[in-house]
């Protein structure tokens, strides 16, 4: 399971990459490499630190697994929750780079600058929130398991168990 959510994760991040190759090619004139305008900029960064919130808020809730729930049912459920949480996440992330890659078609200078910026900040956005790292996991596990029942997320994904609280390894 969890390299096939690498291989989703790296196929969708690796497309941002692939559309500013084609933007370079696409958009006519010899100032489409300039500097973009500073309120593109501004307009980027803010919306990935708003979509940074609203993925915080919304891209890792999932139902709640019953602690009556059987181990194979709970792992059909927890893996069907946790793919669907990370297409999420991903696609709360690459708006700034579609609302780049629009714009840069429209913008008379810096347009492949301007939709690599937005890229470089849904990329970052991809890597933190979906990625599948131990802080996503985590995360949907801490949803998963609110009400008792048991996710057994971390080894049906190959990870290591983490240990916490007050009893540490040593």
């Amino acid at each position: 399971m969890l390299r096939q959510i690498q291989l989703l994760a790296g196929a969708m991040m690796s497309s941002l990459v692939l559309l500013a190759v084609v933007v370079a090619f696409a958009l006519p004139g010899d100032d489409r490499f300039a500097a973009p305008p500073m309120w593109l900029l501004a307009a980027q960064f803010g919306a990935g630190a708003g979509l940074f919130v609203l993925i915080e808020k919304v891209g890792y809730r999932t139902v709640a697994l019953d602690p009556e729930t059987d181990q194979q049912s709970a792992t059909t459920q927890v893996f069907a929750a946790f793919q669907s949480g990370t297409i999420v996440r991903f696609a709360l992330s690459e708006v700034v780079a579609l609302g780049s890659l629009a714009t840069a078609f429209v913008i008379d200078d810096g347009g492949v600058t301007g939709y690599a910026t937005g890229a470089v900040v849904s990329l970052a956005l991809m890597g933190y929130h979906a990625w599948p790292w131990s802080r996503p996991v985590d995360r949907t596990i801490a949803s998963l398991e609110r009400d008792g029942g048991r996710s057994h997320l971390r080894e049906g994904l190959g990870l290591p168990h983490k240990l916490g609280g007050a009893i540490q390894e040593l």
